[in-house]
């Protein structure tokens, strides 16, 4: 799974060099960066899963956030799984699927306009990790 993972990566650290080169607040994205490496660093051989499905809450959206979802779903497309992605406003979730279609074509991706807590409660599948970023 941790090749899987690193495709990822390596996907998402190329984008975010390439969109952040001329940007005046270029650190935030090398902190995202960072993040997407701890990510990586965290997945070892026990983490045997067939497939990746990834829940991301709040969605995203534009540049400003640093697109981490694109980082995971890459890793969830290379894995054959599905991402899930929930926001409380419809026009965020209506730009974060162009994002996801333009960047991922082929994605298994979903979203939900709803209250992100609300619907962590209500969702039914299992989760074997939880994070935020």
């Amino acid at each position: 799974m941790k090749e899987k993972i690193e495709i990822g990566y390596d996907f998402y650290k190329g984008l975010i060099e390439y969109n952040s080169s001329s940007r005046p607040d270029k650190f935030r994205f090398e902190n995202r960066i960072d993040q997407a490496k701890s990510v990586l660093d965290s997945f070892n051989d026990k983490f045997n899963f067939e497939k990746i499905v990834c829940l991301e809450t709040g969605c995203s959206q534009n540049w400003d956030d640093g697109l981490f979802g694109l980082f995971l779903g890459r890793a969830v497309k290379e894995s054959g799984g599905s991402f899930y992605s929930v926001d409380i406003s419809e026009e965020y979730n209506k730009k974060s699927g162009e994002i996801f279609s333009k960047f991922i074509p082929g994605l298994d991706y979903h979203s939900e306009t709803f209250d992100s807590i609300e619907y962590l409660v209500h969702i039914h599948w299992k989760r074997s990790i939880l994070a935020s970023f």
